[in-house]
């Protein structure tokens, strides 16, 4: 081996442990975190679909010319978003990408 390769090579080992444990808990804590929204995001749904199964058709039919299914829909998606972003962000900075300033 080349002597120049040696202190690249002792260098990659030393980084490598640390690298792995770091991406695999933001990993693990991202899967852990979108399980648990997408759980409680279904049952929401389920509770919706749920109760609205009981209305009545004249009820029904206004309900969805009022846009309701349109305005649920777009509520449920914004918090996903916002949570995705959420845990996102929340990676960057475990992966030591800090968005800079005061992070």
């Amino acid at each position: 081996m080349p002597a120049f390769l040696a202190p690249i090579a002792v260098f990659l080992a030393q980084i490598i442990g640390p690298l792995t444990s770091r991406v695999l808990l933001a990993l693990g804590i991202g899967v852990i975190s979108l399980t648990g929204v997408q759980s409680g995001i279904n049952a929401l749904l389920n509770k919706v679909t749920t109760h609205f199964g009981g209305v009545a058709g004249d009820a029904a039919s206004l309900i969805t010319l009022a846009g309701f299914d349109v305005f649920f829909s777009l509520v449920i998606s914004a918090y996903v978003g916002v949570i995705s972003m959420k845990t996102l962000y929340g990676a960057y900075k475990r992966f030591g990408f800090g968005m800079g300033g005061d992070g």
